[in-house]
């Protein structure tokens, strides 16, 4: 008589659109890392009209933007500068915000490595905060 080992309980496979949620994720989350908030929206816009547009769209922006073709129309140009100033707003923000929490979290480690070496040498320590003179004193 041969016995299998009893396995776990059965563990679900990720649907296909749970996995194409996550890659996309990733894809944006990389790109953002890589190029900032403006660049991710520049590959987007021309990943978007180099797969959805039409020919005769893609020769009418070309012919806008980088020919600069019918300029008296300023509209669109200032409605890219503004969505231009805001995504880079946004961006800056971003940074920020992740800027921050890595310095709190520098701070909180650093001290809790203080306290950590202050009782397993069970003294207290001199701190270079303490120690040493400022400017001006």
């Amino acid at each position: 008589m041969h016995e299998t080992p009893q396995t776990g309980p059965k563990k679900t496979q990720p649907s296909t659109g749970d996995i194409g949620i996550q890659a996309f994720a990733q894809i944006v989350t990389a790109l953002i890392e890589s190029f900032g908030w403006p660049g991710a929206i520049v590959i987007f816009l021309a990943w978007f009209l180099v797969r959805y547009g039409s020919p005769d769209q893609k020769q009418r922006l070309i012919e806008r933007y980088i020919l600069g073709t019918d300029i008296a129309n300023t509209w669109p140009m200032l409605a890219l500068g503004a969505t231009f100033v805001l995504v880079l707003l946004a961006q800056r923000r971003w940074y920020m915000k992740k800027l921050n929490r890595l310095s709190e979290e520098i701070e909180r480690e650093g001290k809790v490595k203080s306290e950590l070496q202050g009782e397993m040498s069970e003294r207290d320590l001199q701190h270079a905060s303490s120690k040493t003179r400022l400017k001006g004193n």
